[in-house]
C-alpha cells in the first residue's frame, strides 16, 4: 500500500477487500487510510472494500462520509455504496440515482451496478428514473432493474413501457432486463403484443425469446403474427427458435420461410427449426436441399447446421 505506482495499491485494496473479514482483519487501518489516498481510484477500491468488510466502527462509518464530498463522482458512488450496506443510508439511493445522469460513463455504470446490488429498496426509484430526460439515465436505470432480478416484478409495466423509448439503448436495456426478471413478466408482454403496433411490438417479441422455452404460451400469437410486416416477421422467427422445441407446434408455419425470396429470411427459418430439434424433422427434405443448392453461404451452412440437429449429430 505504500507503493508509488497508483496501479499497485489498488490492485492491493481490491484484493484485500476480496479476502474480507476477518482474514484480512489486518488491514483495516491501512485501507481506512487509503480513503484519502491521492488516486481516486484507490480511494473507491477502499470504500468498496470496507463494505464488503461490513464492519461498523465510528471510524470506518467517518472517514466514509468524508468522501461523500470527494470531487470524483466514482468515489462518491463507492462511498454511498458502502454505506447502504454498513448503516443503510438513507441518501445513498437519491444520491447513486443522481449519478445514473454523470457525464463520465464509469461513474454512470458504477452507480448502476451499486444500485443493482442494493435491489428491492432501489426499485421504485429506478422506476422513476426510467422517465428521466438523458437517455443514459433511462438506459442504465433499466440495466440495474434487470440486475436486481424478479424482486424487481413491480417494474415489469414500466419496461414495457420503455420498449416504445426512441433511444435504442433504452429499448436493448428493457428487452434484456425484461428477461432477467422471471416469467412474470410473460402475460404482460403478450397483452402488450396484442394491443400495439410497430417498432415496439417488434422488441416486445424480442423480449419474449430472452424467456427461452418459459415463453412457449407465446406461441399460438407468434404464429399469427407470422402474417404480419415483414420485421415482425422476422422477429417471430427468431424468437420461436429461442423458444425451441416447446415451439414446435409451429415447425411448418416456420418451414414456409424456407422458401422466402430474401435469403436472411431463409437462413433465420433454418436456424430455428434446427433449434426446435426432432420434432421438426418434417422440414428436412427442404433443409437438405437448401444445404446442398441455395446461393447464399450463410444459408447452407445454417441449414446444414440444422439438419445435424434435428438428427441428433451435432
Amino acid at each position: 500500500m505504500s507503493d508509488f505506482d497508483d496501479n499497485v495499491r489498488w490492485q492491493a485494496v481490491v484484493a484485500m477487500g476480496r479476502i474480507g473479514y476477518p482474514g484480512a482483519k489486518a488491514a483495516t487501518p491501512v485501507i481506512v487510510k487509503a480513503l484519502g489516498d491521492i488516486d481516486p481510484d484507490v480511494r473507491g477500491a477502499s470504500a468498496v472494500s470496507l463494505g464488503m468488510f461490513k464492519q461498523k466502527s465510528p471510524q470506518i462509518i467517518g472517514a466514509l462520509r468524508k468522501n461523500l464530498r470527494d470531487e470524483h463522482g466514482m468515489v462518491r458512488s463507492d462511498a454511498h455504496w458502502a454505506l447502504w450496506v454498513l448503516v443503510r443510508e438513507p441518501q445513498a439511493v437519491p444520491a447513486l440515482i443522481a449519478l445514473l445522469n454523470h457525464k463520465d460513463w464509469m461513474v454512470s455504470h458504477g452507480a448502476a451496478h451499486h444500485l443493482g446490488e442494493i435491489g428491492e429498496p432501489a426499485v421504485l426509484p429506478l422506476i422513476k428514473h426510467l422517465t428521466s430526460k438523458t437517455p443514459r439515465g433511462r438506459h442504465l436505470a433499466a440495466e440495474a432493474l434487470g440486475r436486481i432480478g424478479p424482486d424487481a416484478s413491480v417494474c415489469i409495466p414500466a419496461l414495457i413501457a420503455a420498449l416504445e423509448d426512441k433511444d435504442k439503448l433504452v429499448v436493448e436495456a428493457s428487452i434484456r432486463s425484461l428477461g432477467q426478471l422471471g416469467s412474470a413478466a410473460i402475460i404482460p408482454l403478450l397483452a402488450f403484443l396484442k394491443s400495439e403496433k410497430g417498432t415496439a411490438k417488434r422488441d416486445a417479441i424480442r423480449a419474449l425469446g430472452e424467456f427461452s422455452e418459459e415463453a412457449a404460451p407465446a406461441v399460438p400469437l407468434l404464429v399469427k403474427l407470422l402474417n404480419t410486416e415483414p420485421e415482425i416477421q422476422a422477429q417471430c422467427i427468431q424468437t420461436l427458435g429461442m423458444i425451441g422445441p416447446k415451439a414446435a407446434s409451429a415447425f411448418k408455419d416456420i418451414e414456409v420461410f424456407l422458401g422466402h425470396p430474401n435469403p436472411d429470411f431463409r437462413g433465420a427459418a433454418a436456424q430455428a427449426l434446427g433449434r426446435i430439434g426432432e420434432d421438426a424433422g418434417g422440414a428436412l427434405p427442404r433443409l437438405k436441399a437448401l444445404a446442398e443448392n441455395d446461393k447464399a453461404d450463410f444459408v447452407r451452412a445454417a441449414a446444414g447446421q440444422a439438419i445435424g440437429l434435428i438428427q441428433g449429430t451435432e
